[in-house]
């Protein structure tokens, strides 16, 4: 469900290709539409991928009580987020413990935060990210929960293509160490994502980068 085309992020991120556009759903029709979607559920119902702009700028409809992850949750659906965690204050974080949210994808492209701030356009927004990541752990220890579980979705470009190593090991020192099973097994497991778009040739790499 793409719910916005807004971000909070003003200039964009270097790669960014989203146009915006007026959305022609609001919050109660994203519910009639996981109504629909949930009528016939068979044992943990279906996955429920919310997405963006930014979605966390749409603040209560989003993460409420009465919001679309809790709606979708009650519903038996499982419901991940994706997300730039800027906007993931402590009392956000809390929220997103509490209305069910099964999975939050967030961007993290590189641990050195000069070159994520140049790839996203402004100083201070890696800072921004890692901290509202932060939030999100500690709220999870403080409540004793299991969810939700962090992915990260790492863009490729010909300027973070040398770092994926340090990415790796920079997560690795944040995971949660627990067993095979448990619901945070794979938490902050990082997705490479190839930079799409023809917009973006010059930040592609190529085959010299790669040597």
């Amino acid at each position: 469900l793409t719910l916005t085309y807004g971000c909070n992020f003003d200039p964009r991120c270097s790669y960014c290709t989203q146009k915006w556009q007026e959305p022609a759903v609001d919050a109660a029709g994203w519910k009639r539409v996981i109504d629909e979607a949930t009528t016939h559920n068979e044992g943990a119902g279906p996955y429920v991928y919310i997405t963006g702009g930014e979605v966390l700028t749409l603040e209560e409809d989003i993460w409420g009580d009465d919001g679309i992850i809790a709606h979708a949750s009650r519903r038996g659906a499982a419901v991940n987020v994706n997300t730039n965690a800027s906007l993931i204050t402590p009392q956000i974080a809390l929220r997103l413990i509490k209305v069910g949210t099964a999975k939050l994808h967030i961007s993290l492209d590189t641990p050195d935060e000069d070159t994520q701030d140049m790839l996203w356009g402004e100083e201070g927004r890696a800072a921004r990210v890692l901290e509202g990541i932060c939030h999100l752990q500690l709220a999870r220890d403080l409540t004793g929960g299991e969810g939700p579980e962090i992915h990260i979705n790492c863009v490729l470009t010909r300027h973070n293509l040398d770092h994926v190593d340090e990415l790796f090991a920079f997560l690795l020192e944040r995971k949660k160490r627990v067993p095979k099973g448990h619901p945070l097994f794979y938490d902050l497991l990082p997705h490479l994502i190839p930079v799409g778009g023809d917009a973006n040739d010059e930040l592609r790499p190529t085959a010299a980068d790669g040597e």
